[in-house]
């Protein structure tokens, strides 16, 4: 396998970027040429032309990481690419919203308003379409429950649910149906993204907030499970980290290291 990108990556850029920005890259304008041309040249010239997931799906892990990143200029211009990507405005709302369990509510809400402008540039009406699956009556833990079964062995279901038995009433039972009812149901459970394309997503946005070790443990195992190859799992880690830094990037592979080996020989 070639590793060595190099040689022919401004060419690559230059193909690459005008294709997802609609202009140019940058080759002596502005303020700060050097480091544009260092940053678009690596970026669009080589971590885009690495790996086998699709322009779509590498646009939707750029979202994702740059939402629980909080880099919002930045968020505002990739959402714009991310429609030049394949991406529809569904795809990257889902994105967007999937990061809420991860990153807490005010990271999505702020996100969601440079999301909305992007769309209003575009002439696309909000509220999109709802992505909800589950009737309102429906339970949202047993919703949850049914998904955590598609993500995880019983096994692993058990020892979620024993770990917090430790908490003082009611929060050794209220935050094991937090994780299901609000982290599963409310989110994992909607429509658009297939339940394969949130885990993976999952994984970027846990590697992009950082310090979540047994959590992105657990959903490298369901992402895994569910059909992504270590290939794409990495692959989706690469192209989300000139956003988030390479020490995310190592440190996540670094935890998920037996996972992907185990994973792999099993292939």
């Amino acid at each position: 396998m070639k590793t060595d990108t190099s040689s022919g990556r401004i060419e690559r850029c230059g193909e690459t970027f005008p294709r997802l920005f609609d202009h140019p890259p940058v080759t002596n304008q502005g303020k700060d040429p050097e480091f544009m041309r260092i940053m678009q040249r690596y970026i669009f010239g080589e971590v885009w032309h690495v790996g086998s997931l699709s322009d779509r799906m590498r646009a939707l892990c750029e979202v994702a990481a740059m939402t629980a990143m909080h880099t919002l200029p930045a968020l505002k211009n990739h959402i714009r690419s991310a429609f030049n990507a394949g991406c529809t405005a569904l795809d990257i709302r889902e994105a967007v919203y999937q990061c809420s369990p991860f990153t807490g509510f005010p990271h999505v809400m702020e996100a969601q308003v440079v999301m909305n402008e992007v769309f209003a540039e575009k002439g696309i009406e909000v509220p999109l379409p709802s992505a909800e699956t589950k009737k309102e009556d429906e339970s949202r833990l047993e919703t949850g429950k049914a998904l955590l079964a598609e993500l995880f062995p019983e096994e692993t279901r058990k020892q979620l649910f024993s770990d917090y038995r430790f908490l003082p009433e009611p929060y050794d039972e209220w935050l094991p149906y937090a994780l299901t009812a609000y982290g599963m149901a409310d989110f994992g459970s909607r429509g658009v993204l297939s339940v394969k394309e949130r885990e993976l997503l999952s994984v970027v946005i846990l590697a992009a907030v950082g310090d979540t070790g047994s959590l992105l443990k657990l959903h490298t195992k369901a992402a895994l499970a569910l059909g992504n190859t270590p290939e794409e799992m990495v692959c989706a880690l690469v192209q989300a980290s000139p956003y988030m830094g390479l020490p995310r990037l190592l440190g996540a592979v670094s935890l998920m290291r037996d996972q992907l080996q185990e994973a792999a020989d099993n292939r």
